[in-house]
């Protein structure tokens, strides 16, 4: 592909358009041979690194090794947030409790008011509902 790229004539020009090779900004770099047996070699390393990785990941010890330590991460991650969910909850319940209590206390206060109020009108009204007979 490269040497093909390299060794263009007319037909790369029509392939690039009217363009010629110096405009066009994909064009490959016409250096000397090191260049392109440096290309070359970029290529084959490469190859051969996603060969060993290839080679690497076929492995079941590899993934059963990954796999945990997948897990292993991502249950700390789950547990972190959790566990600030569950502090920020807590502060949440914390104030809910607090008004809770405030409110029992006012209401305890109106039960006690409200009785008081209900012995004074009950007092006031029985000798107005007295009949006497004689």
């Amino acid at each position: 592909m490269g040497r093909r790229a390299n060794n263009r004539g007319a037909a790369g020009a029509s392939y690039l358009g009217d363009k010629s090779a110096d405009q066009c900004p994909l064009s490959v770099d016409r250096g000397t041979d090191n260049s392109r047996m440096a290309a070359d070699s970029n290529t084959e390393m490469i190859s051969q690194e996603s060969q060993v990785v290839t080679a690497v990941i076929s492995q079941p010890l590899f993934v059963e090794e990954l796999v945990a330590k997948l897990v292993v991460k991502i249950t700390e991650c789950v547990v972190d947030r959790i566990q600030e969910s569950l502090a920020l909850n807590e502060k949440l319940v914390e104030g809910l409790r607090k008004d809770i209590e405030s409110k029992d206390i006012e209401i305890a206060a109106l039960k006690a008011d409200m009785s008081t109020r209900t012995d004074k009108l009950e007092q006031y009204q029985r000798p107005n509902s007295l009949r006497m007979f004689g």
